[in-house]
């Protein structure tokens, strides 16, 4: 048993090793990143619009809770007189 996961290991050691070649410049890996910088800035501006609509929802909610408290205070209060 300990075999054959050594020979995996190896295995996935192998497959997973970068492959050295000409193609994989310094350029290239720029490139890579800067696409990767893109792909979480538009995700972040995608968040950013959600936390905004989420805060907004929110606020109508909570001024309708604050109006519905009030509602009940005053008929409260009137109840007590």
């Amino acid at each position: 048993m300990k075999d054959v996961l050594y020979v995996l290991n190896l295995a996935v050691i192998a497959f997973a090793a970068e492959p050295a070649c000409q193609v994989c410049t310094r350029y290239h890996y720029e490139e890579l990143l800067l696409e990767r910088v893109l792909r979480n800035e538009l995700a972040l501006k995608q968040t950013l619009k959600d936390i905004k609509e989420t805060s907004t929802k929110n606020a109508v909610a909570f001024r309708k809770l604050q109006d519905e408290n009030e509602q009940v205070n005053n008929a409260i209060e009137s109840m007590e007189r």
